[in-house]
């Protein structure tokens, strides 16, 4: 019995690749806090690439999220105004982020 070329193994284990891949992006959306059938789809129509998507997008998502987070948790009373630009900074900041001014000690709030 000859052995199998590459076309039938392609033809046997490639949906089996494409499936498993959708699962994986599955359970890569699903706990990155993304749509896990999303997730499923862009793995099952991408194949491994789109594992390697959602690899990628799910960090940013993550990141994005995080700092939504961390600046939804800053009140109004750890900011003030700088006095050069009229941006608002932290308050314990002694150099503006928008426009470099060196702050005094004592500036307007």
């Amino acid at each position: 019995m000859p052995s199998p070329g590459p076309t039938e193994l392609i033809i046997v284990f490639g949906p089996f690749i494409w499936l498993g891949s959708g699962v994986i992006g599955f359970y890569l959306m699903q706990r990155r806090g993304g749509s896990g059938l999303l997730g499923l789809v862009l793995g099952i129509l991408a194949g491994p690439i789109g594992v390697l998507i959602i690899l990628l997008i799910g960090d940013s998502a993550a990141i994005i999220a995080a700092r939504q987070q961390k600046l939804a948790g800053r009140s109004d009373a750890d900011m003030k105004a700088c006095p050069f630009c009229a941006e608002d900074i932290r308050a314990e900041a002694i150099l503006c982020k928008h426009c470099g001014s060196e702050l005094s000690g004592n500036p307007k709030s």
